[in-house]
């Protein structure tokens, strides 16, 4: 209360504030001999705004630069001051260049695969999961679904083990359905390498990118689906049509069915056999 029983804060001319204000007092730092403990409180504030790693400049400005920098911590503690919890320094990796894999030789070697996206009449989505064989150029699957998780990719690999056996090496990116676990079991039991592309990288993936601008180009850009059968209906019949009709200028101009039973790659392009013999 102030002079004349008229509260402090009015009388001041302060708003009146509701409770009673609390003051922490600053814990009192055991007596020492000398040093940090035994300076004026200035030196003090001054370390505790400035943290541990800065305060040894405050204490040469104060004269203290004789204290060991070991001991700040536990002065720290002592004082009752923030201490932020020291971080393990992170080891700078090596980036690994990611080394091209050899072509392959045959088919059913190295598979690729990958999603592509279009919309229907409607507004609605679907997914196409794309699965070529880079050797043949051949289109193996061209599965179409709304949406899909890595169970549905097994399932369709499956179905292409039991048509025309599994390669050894599987060229996918990293999208959630094909780092699943359900797709690392598949993987697994059926002795499959996943072989995954570099994050944000798809030139890893070059074989599947270029058949999906084909792919976008000859068939999904030409066509409005007006719902789901009807898209899988007509990309069933533009993959047999791509397969078994269209020509490749990197197959020779032969078809992928035609040429799956005669070529040979030579130095990165594909030579035909029947041309050298």
């Amino acid at each position: 209360m102030g002079p004349g029983g008229v509260p402090a804060l009015r009388a001041a001319g302060l708003p009146a504030v509701r409770g009673r204000p609390f003051h922490r007092p600053l814990p009192q730092c055991p007596a020492g001999p000398g040093g940090l403990e035994e300076a004026d409180p200035g030196a003090r504030g001054s370390a505790g705004a400035l943290g541990v790693p800065a305060d040894p400049r405050v204490l040469a400005a104060r004269g203290l630069a004789g204290e060991s920098q070991a001991g700040l911590p536990a002065l720290y503690t002592e004082e009752g001051l923030t201490l932020k919890p020291r971080r393990k320094a992170r080891r700078s990796k090596a980036a690994a260049n990611r080394r091209a894999p050899a072509l392959p030789t045959a088919a059913n070697e190295r598979w690729a695969m990958d999603f592509i996206h279009d919309t229907l009449a409607g507004g609605g989505k679907i997914r196409v999961l794309s699965v070529i064989d880079i050797y043949t150029r051949e289109c193996l699957a061209l599965a179409v679904d709304r949406s899909f998780k890595g169970e549905k990719v097994a399932a369709v690999l499956s179905g292409l083990k039991d048509e025309r056996g599994l390669p050894p090496r599987i060229t996918v990116d990293n999208g959630t359905e094909f780092t699943s676990r359900a797709l690392d079991h598949w993987a697994y039991w059926n002795k499959v390498e996943l072989d995954f592309t570099r994050p944000g990288k798809p030139v890893d993936n070059t074989h599947v990118e270029a058949f999906h601008g084909t792919f976008r180009r000859e068939c999904l850009s030409q066509h409005w689906f007006n719902g789901l059968e009807e898209a899988r209906r007509t990309i069933r019949n533009w993959r047999d049509d791509y397969n078994k009709t269209r020509p490749h200028s990197s197959l020779g101009q032969q078809t992928p069915v035609a040429f799956a039973g005669g070529g040979d790659f030579t130095q990165g392009r594909i030579g035909i056999r029947n041309s050298q013999s």
